[in-house]
């Protein structure tokens, strides 16, 4: 697989380079907002398989190359990897999450494994991203993994609840 390219264009805006593998749920999906920094990945790699299914798990796949940049400006970027990575969407589920949104909201979850050993059994962190139709990302968590082999209490967890009237506004130089 090929790796890192760089470009004449700048990177899409993106959370964290794990929102560049979930570029499949768009607007007409389950879309996910961009903001934070910039990253580019590379243009050959699939990141799912087309198009992505909700399931036990549902779609999933392998990732051995995950080298991305992260763009501090238009310009200056460093080379980053998570090694290899799995992803794995699962759902539909029926998840409560409170503020603003309704309960009982259907939500995909995207399962992101990164730093994963190179047969993919054993990956030292994993992000959850909870995306719920039609409102896109409600909920992202992180867990490391124990010595046990099985995932600790997630180590952070943000909720994306809080309806505001308003419409959001992409802020970049680069375009």
């Amino acid at each position: 697989m090929a790796g890192v390219r760089r470009s004449n264009k700048p990177a899409p805006i993106v959370p964290t380079a794990a929102m560049a593998s979930f570029s499949f749920l768009d607007s007409d999906m389950w879309a996910l907002g961009a903001r934070d920094h910039q990253q580019e990945a590379p243009p050959d790699i699939a990141f799912h398989p087309d198009p992505p299914q909700g399931g036990f798990p549902g779609s999933s796949i392998k990732i051995s190359d995950s080298t991305y940049e992260i763009h501090s400006d238009c310009n200056t970027f460093v080379n980053q990897s998570l090694g290899h990575v799995l992803n794995e969407v699962w759902g539909p589920y029926s998840e409560s999450l409170g503020g603003g949104l309704p309960n009982n909201l259907e939500t995909l979850v995207i399962s992101y494994r990164y730093s994963c050993d190179s047969n993919y059994l054993t990956c030292g962190d994993k992000e959850e991203f909870h995306v719920g139709k039609p409102y896109g990302l409600v909920k992202w968590q992180h867990q490391k993994l124990q010595t046990d082999g099985t995932y600790a209490t997630p180590d952070n967890v943000t909720y994306f609840n809080q309806m505001v009237a308003g419409q959001t506004q992409v802020l970049t130089t680069c375009f």
